[in-house]
Formats: structure tokens, C-alpha cells, sequence
């Protein structure tokens, strides 16, 4: 380096200008102490001394700041400080699954969100715009919880990047902006009538693309279709399977492995019966669509996203939106699983279990389909057992037509007809017997047994 030549020294000597002597342009340069050990050079790229010094003043006016608040004197950009310092952080510190979280809710969206600006220009309202513009993004609105987890994750970030002073201390995001979740507590899928109309609807849909390719892949799409449905599985959990992971059980049944690296870990999945010839299928389509041998050890190709074909068919079918006025997704597909088999009267726990959730959410998003879906089962008796209204008119009626081997008012105080739960064919009363074991042409009609 060339001795320094021309100098010039302001603020006490704080700031020195000077040229040096190897550098032919004549252009001034600095030197700033900023207290506490701290300085830097810089170039001021200005020949006239009258402007280099009012440049250096306002370096120095810009700098000392930072160095009182123990900063970094050079600002460092949101992607710089995310891939080069907190990620490796991340992998050292944290477990497996947390690495995931940041990784890909990092790429996904919280890179894009702060579009590399400045770490020390991060306020708290920035933070909390992300909510708004995070319910924006995509197909699929996040969940409360979803949001929950990523402000989490952008807080860790930030906290540590003020332990190393990247940036000033950054509030709490406000929780209350999460109350206002415009996300339903209720999710809908398709009821019978509309899964019916579009399974029915795929059948022609697959053949009528505008050409071959169009057609394979919605053929494939109809069989992703199929699979989401007899199986309640989630979008990554299907397009992390491979074929290694099924088993078949003897009454056809699919055994599937769900892999440790999807959002709740390894489980097992039985699929409803039918599955097997749609996976026949989707073997065979799999063979024609240009995939790689190590890609076809998945059930669908890695990368492929079949939300735009999908979003197309739901809209040709007329079944694109919800009765909540929103639009449906491969998502709803999982809905309409669980509320499947929540309607043929599967229990919270066995659903929840093969799910991969738990049965507080079952209750919470779900139960809406019972009663409004199990009328008849809650409002109806099993074939043979009589409810207690017609009891009590059988009662009645044999009572008015000379059954008197029983005391029939003692019978009805009796803990609310407690005898006949004991004994509902009334083996300890044969004129109860008699009464409620007529011939088919002596029953009681509605009318005559109100009496």
C-alpha cells in the first residue's frame, strides 16, 4: 500500500482524509475512528477536497450510530444473512425436524417475503405485514397454526441476528393479528353427490385433452385423485411415497409407510378398499412420462405439481367452489376422507390415528358433519329394537285390551322403563310378551296407540 499523502484530519482527528500515493485518479479517501476500537476505511471516489469532506462528515454521521449500538458498520441483505449465517447456524444447533421448518418455509416464503433487503432495516410492522401477505400467497390459505410456526421461526431468526448485532432489537410480533385468521374452522370437502359427479366426470375428462401428453398427464391426475381420496393422506405425504412403501394386506387393503420427513413422522396408513387398481394404473402411466429410473421410484414424479390441472378439472366439473365460497384444493380431498368416514360412523380416534393428526382437531374442523350428515342414524333405532314412543303405545294399547298380568303404571315410574332395557321382551310378563309380540294383523296403527 502507498503512504498517504495530502492529509487532511476533521472532528478532532475522528476523521482523517487522504490520498494515496499509488493511486494515479487523485480521488480522496478516509479513515474514521468511531470509538470503542472501531474503524474503517472507505473510498470516497470525490477529487475535490470540499466535497470529500462533507462526504466524510456524513459517513461518519451515518456510521457512529451503529458503532454505539454495536452493529455491524456494513449492513448485510436478508438472503446473505438467511444462507450464509443462519441456516449453518441452524444445522448446528437445532434438531432435524426445526431444520426442515426453516429450510423450507425459509425458500418457500420467507426469503421471498423479505426480498433481500437490509437485516438492520427490519421493523416490527415489516414482521407483521407477513401475516397479511403470507394469506395472499399461493393457492391454499395457511392455517392459524401455520402462521403461528412461521412468525416463530422469523422471531428465532432475527433474535439471533441481534445477538450478533446484525440489527437493532425487533419487537414482538402482535399475536392478536392471528385472531382475525379469515381461515374457517370448518373444512369442507365433497359430499356424495359431488364426489359422485366428479369421479363420474374424470372418466371422459382423461381422454378429452387436446393431445396425447394432455391426456397422460390428466390420467395420472385422476389417479392422484383417487389415491388422496382412499387414503386421507397429505399432499407431501403422497408425493414423498414410493412404491417400496406399500404393502398389500389380504383383503386388498394398501399398508403404506409414511415417511419420517413429512409434518408429523413416520406412521402407517391402510387405504379403503379399491385403491389397488388405480395404483395398477398409475404403475403403468408412470413407465411413459419421461421420468429417470431413480424417479420412478416414486409413486408421482418429484416436482411434478398438479394444482393447476386439478384447479382446472374442479372448474369444468362446476365443482371448483366450497359451500363456504371459497375455492377447493387437492387438500379438500383429505377432507372429504375424514368426513367420509366420520359419516359412516368411524370413531375420532381411529381416523385421527390413521390421519396423522389428533382427535381435538377432528373434533375442531370436522364435527360439523354430525349430526348434519347422520340424521337417520341419530334420529333412528337398529332393525328390531323399538324406540321408547312406540313402547309406551304398545304399552298403552295392551292395556286397554285386558293385559292385566302387570302394573302398568308402576312399570313406567320404575327408573324410565328400566325393566323393559332389562327384559325387552318381557320374558317376566307374558301379557307384556303378548302385547309387544302380536300377530302382524294385531299391531296397534299410530292411531289407535295414542290413546
Amino acid at each position: 500500500m502507498g503512504h498517504q499523502q495530502d492529509t487532511v484530519k476533521l472532528m478532532g482527528g475522528a476523521i482523517v482524509l487522504y490520498k494515496r500515493g499509488d493511486n494515479s485518479d487523485g480521488t480522496w479517501q478516509a479513515r474514521l475512528e468511531l470509538g470503542g476500537g472501531k474503524r474503517t476505511r472507505r473510498s470516497l471516489k470525490i477529487l475535490d477536497q470540499t466535497g470529500a469532506e462533507r462526504a466524510a462528515l456524513e459517513l461518519y454521521s451515518k456510521l457512529k450510530p451503529r458503532a454505539d449500538a454495536d452493529m455491524p458498520l456494513n449492513s448485510i441483505k436478508f438472503d446473505e444473512f438467511w444462507d450464509k449465517r443462519w441456516i449453518p447456524w441452524v444445522e448446528k444447533n437445532l434438531s432435524i425436524h426445526r431444520q426442515r421448518l426453516h429450510r423450507g418455509s425459509g425458500n418457500r416464503y420467507i426469503k421471498p417475503y423479505f426480498d433481500n433487503c437490509a437485516v438492520d432495516k427490519i421493523t416490527v410492522q415489516k414482521v407483521e405485514n407477513y401475516v397479511g401477505w403470507r394469506r395472499e400467497k399461493g393457492t391454499k390459505r395457511p392455517a392459524r397454526k401455520t402462521l403461528t410456526m412461521e412468525l416463530g421461526l422469523i422471531g428465532q431468526a432475527l433474535d439471533q441476528a441481534v445477538r450478533w448485532s446484525l440489527c437493532p432489537v425487533i419487537p414482538r410480533a402482535k399475536a392478536k393479528l392471528l385472531n382475525t385468521d379469515p381461515n374457517r374452522a370448518k373444512r369442507f370437502g365433497f359430499d356424495a353427490d359431488e364426489w359422485f359427479k366428479l369421479a363420474q366426470h374424470m372418466d371422459d375428462w382423461q381422454h378429452s385433452g387436446q393431445h396425447k401428453l394432455h391426456n397422460h398427464q390428466r390420467q395420472i391426475v385422476r389417479c392422484l385423485v383417487w389415491f388422496y381420496y382412499l387414503t386421507g393422506m397429505r399432499p407431501r405425504e403422497a408425493a414423498l411415497c414410493k412404491w417400496s412403501d406399500i404393502k398389500w394386506t389380504r383383503d386388498g387393503l394398501a399398508k403404506i409407510t409414511v415417511m419420517n420427513e413429512t409434518k408429523t413422522g413416520t406412521r402407517i396408513v391402510f387405504s379403503q378398499p379399491g385403491l389397488k387398481p388405480y395404483l395398477q394404473e398409475l404403475e403403468n402411466l408412470r413407465k411413459d412420462d419421461g421420468s429417470t429410473e431413480e424417479e420412478r421410484l416414486f409413486l408421482f414424479k418429484p416436482g411434478w405439481d398438479p394444482h393447476h390441472t386439478f384447479r382446472n378439472l374442479l372448474a369444468e366439473a362446476d365443482l371448483l367452489k366450497g359451500p363456504d365460497g371459497h375455492n377447493r384444493t387437492i387438500y379438500s380431498l383429505r377432507h372429504t376422507y375424514i368426513t367420509d368416514r366420520l359419516t359412516n360412523g368411524k370413531q375420532h380416534a381411529d381416523i385421527a390415528r390413521n390421519c396423522g393428526t389428533s382427535v381435538t382437531q377432528i373434533h375442531k374442523h370436522y364435527d360439523h358433519v354430525l349430526p348434519e350428515h347422520r340424521v337417520k342414524e341419530l334420529t333412528g333405532y337398529p332393525e328390531g329394537e323399538w324406540d321408547p314412543a312406540t313402547i309406551l303405545a304398545a304399552l298403552r294399547f295392551a292395556k286397554q285390551n285386558g293385559g292385566e298380568d302387570f302394573d302398568f303404571d308402576a312399570l313406567v315410574e320404575a327408573a324410565g322403563l328400566a325393566e323393559l332395557e332389562n327384559d325387552p321382551w318381557g320374558d317376566k310378563h307374558p301379557a307384556l310378551r303378548r302385547a309387544l309380540q302380536p300377530d302382524d294383523g294385531d299391531l296397534p296403527s299410530a292411531s289407535s296407540a295414542t290413546a
